[in-house]
């Protein structure tokens, strides 16, 4: 098992793109992390902004540390964001209730997605930028359009108190057909993207669900309170692995996870600024970075070679390195 200490963020540090294992290129926020994207080459990264001085999206230029965009219009918190296939689209959401869709080239808001009567925790867009999934304090999950910003499917019921069913995460597989829904209610629910049905639920999880991430191939990881990410066959909703000891309390539960496209390991994020990197077959730690954002990460991302990760911090930084 490779372990990196890594040494203290700096805003945009130098990075030797390409060749530098471990070593991170970080960036400045300015604000709480909430969630993080990469582009499938591994060349841009964007981060979920707030609680600081901008409630906005930034986007970088990973090889050369600079600033391309600052995605600005929402009003509250950016609680996270997703880069289509090609990197031409990216979506955000926020706890203003909406989410929004942006070029990707120009920085251009293309479309306000309203409709949710709660902050939205999530967003997701397929990989050919026509379809973005959001989830939402309203208890439902919802597929919109994103040439016209229309409403396409409501996913679940929404209940119109804030409570204890809210939606955490959404992930579409890459065919775009199905999308995944992590639960408060400790589970994960596959639904069919053209019709708005519910393919099956993914039960297992000891206490709420609060990442969710497709392969490129027939598999899905959940990660969440219990401590544990898990991996799953969404054709049989059958759990093919459990990484980790499944445990009780807030200080070893784990917020997010991204599993790589070719489904054969796992990033998760720790509540204490660790990224833990799992093998799905072996059910084992592949690398451990313990020492690089230094509080909780919110959010991460692989790129599609499964060897360059973003991570998003409550540190107000965002990161870039390779594994192992």
């Amino acid at each position: 098992m490779a372990e990196f200490a890594n040494p203290t963020p700096t805003a945009a540090r130098g990075f030797d793109y390409g060749s530098t294992v471990g070593e991170p290129r970080v960036f400045d926020a300015g604000g709480v992390v909430y969630g993080v994207a990469l582009t499938r080459d591994g060349t841009r990264a964007a981060a979920g902004i707030g609680c600081g001085d901008d409630n906005a999206c930034k986007v970088w230029d990973v090889t050369t540390g600079a600033l391309v965009h600052t995605l600005a219009g929402h009003d509250r918190d950016v609680t996270g964001c997703a880069f289509s296939g090609d990197g031409s689209v990216i979506v955000t959401s926020s706890g203003d209730k909406t989410a929004r869709v942006w070029d990707a080239a120009t920085g251009a808001e293309r479309k306000v997605l309203a409709g949710h009567t709660h902050w939205v925790t999530s967003c997701a867009v397929t990989r050919d930028g026509t379809i973005a999934a959001t989830g939402a304090w309203d208890s439902t999950a919802r597929l919109w359009d994103c040439g016209s910003g229309a409403e396409l499917a409501r996913l679940g019921e929404s209940i119109p108190e804030e409570g204890e069913k809210f939606v955490t995460s959404v992930s579409f597989a890459a065919d775009g057909a199905t999308v995944a829904t992590g639960h408060c209610e400790n589970k994960a629910e596959l639904w069919d993207v053209a019709t708005g049905a519910k393919l099956g639920v993914l039960e297992g999880h000891a206490a709420r669900v609060c990442g969710v991430s497709f392969s490129g191939g027939n598999t899905v990881a959940t990660c969440g309170y219990d401590h544990v990410v898990r991996v799953w066959d969404s054709r049989t909703f059958e759990a093919v692995a459990v990484l980790g000891e499944e445990g009780e309390g807030y200080a070893a539960w784990v917020p997010c996870c991204a599993l790589a496209d070719d489904g054969a390991s796992v990033l998760a994020g720790g509540q204490f600024g660790e990224l833990t990197l799992w093998d799905v077959k072996t059910q084992t730690i592949t690398a451990s970075i313990t020492a690089g954002h230094k509080k909780r990460v919110n959010g991460v991302a692989l790129a599609a070679n499964g060897k360059t990760c973003a991570a998003g911090s409550g540190d107000c930084t965002a990161s870039v390195r390779k594994l192992p």
